[in-house]
């Protein structure tokens, strides 16, 4: 992944990350957590892969409101080549550097009169973004963390154990 520019403070206000303002961010961020909350209740244990799947997702809602809603991704459909990728980043960046709506408006732009081409633009985008926002929110620690269920059984165990401790530590006493 190339390097993602350093945010522009006055259009970019911090804690705002991709969007307009941090209050957006912070619903943004909300939205994730309940989603990872709930993979959680569900699935007991969430992983790197599984959050990276809940941003992408809610990036999607996301960029619905800026453009034509992204594609359904079906892996190995497109192939993408190392200049589309460094086009792509080019709107990375304008996204970390202002916001969202005006990234996604200046790919619409870039190719207008062919609907094809900027869907594809758009999916490419879409992951590419999806995969730095990930890096950015687990540098900035922003990432809700979730209990997996091996930490739960550990912390069962552990319960457990110190009870059977207890219990042997008074029936020895109690038989003295």
């Amino acid at each position: 992944m190339a390097d993602i520019k350093p945010i522009n403070k006055q259009e970019n206000p911090e804690g705002s990350l991709i969007f307009e303002d941090r209050e957006k961010a912070e619903q943004f961020l909300e939205k994730i957590e309940e989603k990872v909350e709930s993979r959680t209740e569900k699935d007991k244990e969430i992983g790197e892969q599984q959050k990276k799947e809940i941003i992408k997702q809610a990036l999607a809602e996301e960029l619905k409101k800026y453009g034509p809603e992204p594609i359904e991704f079906r892996k190995g459909e497109w192939q993408y080549t190392e200049s589309d990728r460094e086009n792509v980043q080019k709107y990375v960046n304008i996204a970390f550097s202002t916001n969202l709506k005006r990234a996604t408006s200046s790919l619409m732009r870039t190719n207008e009169n062919d609907n094809a081409a900027q869907l594809r633009t758009m999916d490419l985008f879409h992951d590419t973004l999806a995969d730095h926002l990930y890096d950015e929110l687990v540098k900035r620690d922003m990432l809700p963390s979730s209990k997996t269920y091996s930490d739960v059984m550990v912390l069962t165990l552990a319960i457990l154990f110190a009870t059977i401790a207890a219990i042997i530590i008074l029936t020895v006493a109690l038989l003295k």
